[in-house]
């Protein structure tokens, strides 16, 4: 069973349990190099890897990408994806959970693991008539949290059916922001490179 953390500061518990506090300490006393406990690849991308990880701190299973360690930029692009997506606080737009620098050099972000597919898998099937207006609803709730994020200053530009995830409950939410510009006091106008 899992402690909670009373429990867990009232006793001398060791857990084996892969889905429990691996050490008898209050779980926000892990250090930082002891909080994630790797459980596999997920994907990997231009930017990065998509890993899913056991937080120890908090007893709950997250998705954390990290940058490629070359070129330089790359980490500084995650950084600055990261920034992007906490300023959003919308349903429809996934959520940065903790973001820091790897002991090993590089950048990271942590994300809610998504049960569930993207809406280019959704899109491969085929559709009956009820299906078809689930997915116009989705659509629409995906194009909601864009304008959300159109208002607060921020272009994705890089949405398309793979970066938006859909639940298990049916519910849409726009990830990668890796490409997002802001026009939050200025152009948005873009460059070569």
């Amino acid at each position: 069973r899992t402690l909670y953390p009373h429990e867990v500061a009232n006793s001398n518990y060791e857990s084996s349990s892969l889905d429990e506090p691996a050490t008898s300490l209050v779980p926000f006393e892990l250090p930082t190099e002891k909080r994630y406990e790797e459980r596999g690849v997920i994907a990997y991308g231009g930017m990065g890897v998509i890993e899913r990880l056991y937080d120890r701190r908090l007893g709950r299973t997250v998705v954390r990408k990290t940058a490629h360690p070359s070129p330089p930029t790359l980490e500084t692009r995650l950084a600055k994806e990261a920034w992007v997506i906490s300023q959003l606080d919308h349903p429809g737009i996934i959520q940065v959970l903790d973001a820091g620098s790897l002991g090993t050099g590089g950048g990271y972000y942590t994300m809610p693991l998504v049960h569930g597919r993207s809406l280019r898998d959704v899109l491969a099937e085929p559709l009956t008539s009820d299906a078809r207006r689930r997915l116009l609803r989705q659509i629409r709730d995906a194009c909601e949290a864009v304008g959300y994020a159109h208002q607060e200053g921020f272009v994705h530009r890089d949405l398309k059916p793979d970066n938006i995830l859909i639940n298990a409950d049916g519910f849409p939410l726009v990830a990668d922001f890796g490409l997002a510009k802001t026009h939050r006091g200025g152009s948005i106008l873009t460059q070569t490179g």
